[in-house]
């Protein structure tokens, strides 16, 4: 299992500088709204995938009249302990591990797999299927990294390669090499997504009662209709030229969730969606630990404020059976009525860009 044991920071966002030793277990940053809390969960995630949780020019993760901020992570794995360092600056972005440089964002995400759950997280059923596909994928490659890293890869390459192809109204026969290189690879991303859904049904049942959210249907569009992807790619080849790129394949897929055959977000309330999808990404991290990876550090963005006090209870409950490092944020202190954190919770006061450790 990874942790996060230290985390540096200076001039990200609105923190100037602070340095912090996390708890392998609970950590839990408290203050009020608009203070940095969520800046301080934003480093952790740069240090897992090279970017902020908010898409954005790296200009928006400086703080103002500064040159640059710098993001820095004692990480301890299977591996021994590494030192992670993200530096965003107006001229781009630096990353570098003990030293070394990286330029792919796999390499820091096997290093701190995490799972995120807060208000970019809450939109995962009302966006687009992009979201749900790196749902689905991000399962993979914790669970099957290489190997499913490898066709993921290789499916995005030879896309590329066809969609260039039709933008060129290139010849069939240029087209028929790459067509079955296509179905190649994506019966075989298409596999993992299957084994993914397969993994999500049963982690979903084993979080349902806890959880109480409604009963629902799981499934999986392939990105194609009826037959097989050699078939669709083929009766789609005359709308592909038309428009010139390529309209079915895993690479239009979707995670469909339903209830009594309606998308959940057409009929559900908004509190019942935001219930279900934190069990999904409970169930993410479950699986994770369940298939022998590594268990994702948790991040927990002002849950409190988004689900009602019987299900953040329930929520709190399920994170605590799962283990492993969690780090949220708060809007309510220890010594209010009814607060009363995980004990050996190692407390953080953020206030006016300034981040201390309380005793």
């Amino acid at each position: 299992m990874s942790s996060l044991d230290t985390l540096e920071m200076e001039g990200l966002r609105g923190i100037g500088r602070a340095e912090l030793e996390f708890s392998p277990g609970w950590n839990v940053f408290s203050g009020r709204n608009g203070v940095g809390k969520t800046t301080c969960l934003e480093a952790i995630h740069l240090l897992h995938a090279g970017k902020g949780l908010r898409a954005g020019r790296n200009v928006d993760l400086i703080q103002w009249g500064g040159e640059s901020a710098l993001i820095r992570g004692r990480i301890s794995g299977e591996g021994g302990v590494e030192t992670v360092v993200v530096v965003k600056s107006r001229e781009g972005t630096v990353i570098r591990v003990d030293g070394r440089p990286v330029h792919a964002a796999s390499d820091l995400a096997r290093r701190l797999p995490l799972v995120l759950i807060g208000q970019e997280g809450l939109e995962l059923l009302y966006g687009g299927p992009e979201g749900r596909r790196r749902y689905l994928d991000r399962i993979m490659f914790h669970v099957e990294q290489q190997e499913f890293l490898a066709a993921w890869q290789a499916y995005q390459l030879i896309l590329k390669h066809r969609n260039a192809l039709l933008q060129q109204a290139a010849p069939d026969k240029e087209l028929l090499h790459w067509d079955s290189e296509l179905v190649a690879m994506g019966e075989s991303l298409h596999g993992f997504r299957v084994a993914a859904l397969s993994r999500l049904v049963e982690a979903l049942k084993g979080l349902k009662q806890t959880l109480d959210f409604l009963e629902i249907q799981v499934g999986y569009d392939p990105g194609w209709r009826g037959g097989t992807l050699s078939e669709a790619i083929q009766s789609a080849r005359r709308v592909d030229r038309g428009q010139r790129y390529t309209h079915v394949g895993p690479h239009r897929g979707d995670l469909v969730i339903e209830m009594d055959g309606h998308l959940v977000k057409a009929v559900l309330s908004r509190g019942e969606i935001k219930r279900l999808t934190v069990a999904l990404l409970l169930a993410q991290r479950e699986i994770c630990q369940g298939q022998g990876g590594a268990l994702p550090l948790l991040l927990l963005d002002d849950l409190a404020a988004e689900l009602d006090c019987e299900a953040f209870a329930a929520v709190m409950s399920v994170v605590a059976g799962q283990g492993g490092q969690i780090v949220m944020t708060s809007t309510r202190f220890v010594g209010e009525e009814g607060i009363a954190y995980p004990q050996g919770a190692r407390m953080f006061h953020v206030e006016h860009g300034t981040v201390r450790a309380m005793p």
